[in-house]
């Protein structure tokens, strides 16, 4: 069976204008998602075991921040041009990511309403509410599908 082929930069941002959010089906290869995936898992587990009564994000959710190291971390997530064309469509060229996390949404978790992530200045000396309007949050699943 042939694989589809992917929508352009430009057909993924009418995507996420339509629906609120895109996927890009196979543009990562499946070797760093999986590499990504095995070295999360040790680390979730570990944290979910000392915090299951302690969710963060509503019923069963726990944030954690990922690790920036390899294999958690790859290049690959934050310099990828096909990607970065499609986030720099949907909202900016000068878009930054300030954070690299994982929102566990565990067995009996509730869907979360709309929320900002954003809690704190990136320019301490610049009024928040000047940045208000430039957030966006970007959610990323690491699935090789």
């Amino acid at each position: 069976m042939e694989k589809p082929s992917p929508l352009t930069p430009r057909e993924k941002v009418a995507e996420i204008q339509e629906k609120g959010f895109c996927v890009l089906r196979a543009h990562l290869g499946q070797s760093v998602i999986q590499s990504c995936r095995e070295a999360f898992w040790p680390i979730l587990l570990d944290y979910v075991q000392r915090n299951r009564d302690k969710p963060n994000r509503g019923e069963n959710r726990h944030f954690l921040a990922m690790p920036f190291e390899p294999p958690c971390f790859a290049p690959e997530f934050f310099f990828d041009a096909g990607l970065l064309s499609v986030v720099h469509g949907a909202m900016d060229d000068r878009v930054i990511a300030d954070q690299w996390d994982c929102d566990a949404a565990l067995r009996g978790s509730k869907h979360q309403d709309f929320h900002v992530d954003y809690q704190r200045p990136l320019f301490p000396e610049a009024p928040q509410s000047v940045f208000a309007d430039l957030h966006a949050g970007g959610e990323f699943w690491l699935d090789e599908h």
